[in-house]
């Protein structure tokens, strides 16, 4: 299954993003920084084979309160040795553990993810770069859709402490509209199977 473009959806997310670093879900609340953000880029093929992708800005596991970090620069993560890199991986893990519940189905169970993490520049998506001022960590997964279920959705738990936007895509059909939600809240379900298909692997079931 090929890579999702670095360009995926980045018309919406410009948008999307930037009403969010304004604080709009923080209300009242004073701040020193802005609030962080989840970006949740799921790709389904035709085949029921997905990669699943989330921009993450690593205050969100760095401390309790992520506001009360400025944003994260390049040199704290180039100048890591591979033990604390290791170390860092496993924190971002374990996040994204209790921030984020994946399902397959209305009644299924979370599915247990395991995660590759990429450093990336947290302004372009990109490669770090001599220009990076902020990095963030790009957790990747591949999947494959459990055979009798069409449907996809993904809830944001209370220890997301942040907002996250969804961008969901079936081959080459993507959502009109990203999803942006907080914590307590579910995505409304994506049919993640071509419609033929699902009904024909729970038929043979």
């Amino acid at each position: 299954m090929s890579q999702l473009p670095r360009d995926f959806f980045s018309a919406c997310l410009k948008g999307l993003l930037g009403f969010l670093a304004l604080g709009a879900w923080s209300g009242s609340m004073v701040q020193a920084h802005t609030v962080p953000n989840l970006t949740v880029e799921a790709d389904f093929a035709l085949d029921g084979s997905a990669k699943i992708q989330v921009n993450l800005d690593p205050r969100l596991f760095l401390a309790d309160d992520p506001t009360t970090l400025p944003p994260i620069p390049a040199d704290w993560i180039r100048n890591m040795g591979a033990e604390e890199r290791a170390k860092i991986d496993q924190q971002a893990s374990a996040y994204l553990e209790q921030a984020l519940a994946w399902r397959f189905g209305e009644d299924a169970a979370p599915m247990v993810m395991t995660w590759s993490f990429l450093a990336i520049d947290g302004g372009t998506g990109g490669e770090l770069s001599d220009e990076t001022v902020e990095v963030h960590l790009l957790a990747q997964t591949q999947i494959e859709v459990p055979a009798a279920e069409g449907k996809f959705c993904v809830a944001v738990l209370e220890g997301a402490k942040a907002a996250m936007v969804l961008l969901n895509r079936l081959g080459e059909q993507a959502e009109r509209r990203a999803q942006v939600l907080f914590p307590g809240e579910t995505s409304r379900p994506f049919q993640c199977r071509p419609e033929e298909k699902a009904s024909t692997s729970a038929a043979g079931s």
